[in-house]
């Protein structure tokens, strides 16, 4: 299975290779876990445990991100992406992973972990003291924490590479690919879709909707919200505060290539024809009439071209016949049109350019002059790099001034005397909310803190010195309040399972070939309509039903005669090929395909040693974990 590993070729996994490739296709659930976890610690791999609290914690980040996925959706499927049991793979994962690397001694060392860390967009390549701060409180980490994970991703990167290293592909594996990739696939399809099955779902059961609603009852939780009182420092008052190093300014001032050049320029003055200055109706022209002036317009521009080289003076001409304004002045080459820009490159001062046509027009350009990119005297930018600097360091200031109020035995009294405002909140606020004087993203943090609590949150703008004063905790309501909410949601998941079901029931059919089953068969008995896709190419962005590159890929797999059912958006679909043909224009690129090969080779190994490990490890879980 792995001719990936070539003769003389030899790696540090040489004595793990047998062994995990053995165990590539163990499934990781609860038929290879034991039982004996306690409730305080409900997950113990290889003797090292992983708290209620860590697995709590962990779930919810992965909800979050499947929430913002799905947005409005996430309630009807989130019952479908088994969530406990993705955080428990996600945690195991990570300890066996761990605890491997250490063993094979991969480290990362202090500057590539700042490297790393340097390199994430926030960032733009400049890290200052205040805007890792910033950092660390958009993510929810310390800098313990940050060092942690990102230490964490360079090793897992190294261990990547190291399995990409040894899967080169065999030339019977790319010339297959090879083959594969030239090819353009058409399918046949029916869909079934969710919404369809929406008026088969019965809502007069009382008890089956409070059983649902029970079960669901999360999703229709009151928010959290608190009353607190607050005092804002904001960073703007700070920005006289910060002490300013002339040295540290032409630090910036020289490791800041891009922001403080003036860009080049160039000086040029064009006769322009347009492609359309021959048309003779004023109605919307047809194709032909296009063309007809566009002939005309190039025969034009031809003749003023036999006119400068006979010695016609190119501004009185352009003056005369140009359909646009001449004189430009310097331009940001950058900004000039590419036809232009090419145009006139080789050209000296005083030189006329060949006749250069653009999308909309054609034109003849006189390059007058350039400039070259100059960089800006450092005192001629210097106000705009310390007034940047202040700003990227006031925040730090303003955390200042909050700390020293924040053991005070009356803060309000303090901040007022320092004549700073002080907030009252008129209701309580949740999630979502906001309240004059403080942002959105410093509610959602403040919403965090329990009743009682002062403590300082920040934003890009102010940090705030914030006392709860009340907290008013999350609540289910009664089914009354919510039912017509409930009625839909339930309407929709069970749609969402008559769909599946039904889809599966007819696949089943189509595979066993029960009675004279098959795709026209089932169309009409369904009363289902039989699709065809256009040619697809594997690698292109496609529509539905393989809008999906998995299910794409899946379905490029398919061979005569064999049908697949595929999930996609609302809908499913049962989907079998229906024909080939080889892509005449499609340029096959052997060395990128080589690569994707050993990319996919070498992801496979990562999976497979995540088994392997898994199937040595001693794996205890608490079963009831699951059902949370």
């Amino acid at each position: 299975m792995l001719e990936i590993l070539r003769k003389g070729k030899s790696s540090i996994f040489g004595f793990i290779i047998i062994g995990f490739c053995a165990a590539l296709m163990l499934p990781f659930g609860l038929d290879m876990i034991n039982s004996s976890g306690s409730q305080s610690t409900p997950i113990v791999v290889d003797g090292q445990e992983i708290s209620q609290r860590q697995f709590h914690y962990r779930q919810q980040q992965i909800q979050n991100i499947f929430r913002n996925q799905f947005k409005e959706n996430f309630p009807q499927i989130r019952k479908m992406l088994n969530l406990p049991q993705r955080t428990v793979d996600d945690l195991v994962n990570s300890v066996l992973l761990n605890n491997f690397l250490e063993k094979l001694n991969f480290g990362a060392g202090v500057s590539q972990i700042e490297t790393k860390i340097a390199s994430h967009p926030y960032f733009q390549g400049q890290i200052t003291q205040a805007s890792f701060q910033n950092f660390l409180q958009a993510q929810g980490l310390n800098s313990a924490a940050l060092e942690s994970s990102t230490k964490r991703q360079i090793l897992l990167d190294q261990l990547q590479k190291v399995f990409t290293h040894v899967s080169v592909p065999s030339t019977k594996e790319i010339e297959n690919t090879v083959k594969q990739e030239s090819l353009l696939k058409k399918f046949k399809y029916i869909e079934l879709k969710n919404d369809n099955f929406k008026d088969k779902v019965k809502t007069d059961n009382k008890k089956e909707l409070e059983e649902y609603f029970t079960k669901n009852s999360d999703n229709y939780l009151t928010k959290k919200a608190v009353s607190f009182t607050a005092v804002p420092f904001k960073s703007t008052n700070y920005l006289k505060s910060v002490e300013v190093d002339e040295e540290e300014l032409r630090q910036i001032y020289q490791s800041d290539f891009s922001q403080f050049y003036t860009p080049a320029q160039l000086k040029i003055k064009q006769l322009v024809i347009n492609k359309d200055r021959f048309l003779t109706s004023s109605e919307k022209p047809n194709e032909i009439e296009l063309t007809q002036s566009q002939v005309t317009a190039k025969e034009y521009i031809e003749n003023l071209e036999k006119k400068l080289n006979e010695g016609t003076d190119f501004l009185e001409l352009a003056a005369k016949e140009s359909d646009q304004a001449i004189t430009t002045g310097w331009l940001n080459r950058k900004i000039i049109e590419k036809e232009v820009s090419s145009a006139i490159s080789n050209l000296e001062p005083g030189q006329i350019s060949r006749i250069i046509e653009t999308e909309k027009n054609y034109k003849l350009v006189l390059f007058e002059d350039e400039k070259e990119r100059t960089k800006k005297p450092f005192e001629s930018v210097k106000n705009v790099i310390e007034n940047k600097y202040r700003a990227d360091n006031a925040p730090e200031y303003a955390n200042a001034e909050a700390e020293s109020l924040i053991n005070s035995d009356d803060f309000v009294q303090e901040a007022k005397k320092l004549g700073k405002e002080v907030i009252t909140t008129p209701k309580a606020i949740s999630a979502g909310q906001s309240t004059t004087g403080i942002s959105t993203l410093a509610i959602s943090k403040i919403i965090q803190m329990s009743e009682g609590d002062m403590d300082i949150v920040s934003d890009s703008s102010a940090s705030y010195l914030v006392k709860i004063d009340k907290v008013m905790s999350p609540e289910v309501p009664e089914l009354k309040t919510v039912m017509e909410a409930v009625k839909k949601d339930f309407i929709s998941e069970k749609s969402i399972e008559l769909a599946s079901a039904k889809a599966k029931e007819l696949i089943k059919k189509l595979k066993n070939n029960e009675g004279s089953s098959n795709f026209e068969s089932i169309a009409q008995n369904e009363n289902l309509v039989i699709k065809s896709t256009d040619f697809l190419d594997k690698n292109a962005q496609s529509a539905p039903p393989l809008g999906n590159q998995k299910n794409k890929f899946s379905a490029f797999g398919l061979s005569q005669n064999n049908s697949i059912l595929i999930t996609e958006g609302s809908s499913n679909y049962i989907l079998a090929f229906q024909e080939s043909k080889k892509n005449e224009n499609k340029k096959i690129d052997t060395k990128q395909i080589a690569s994707t090969i050993q990319q996919q080779n070498g992801s496979r190994l990562f999976e497979a040693l995540i088994s392997y490990l898994k199937s040595k490890a001693t794996i205890d879980i608490d079963k009831s974990i699951l059902e949370s």
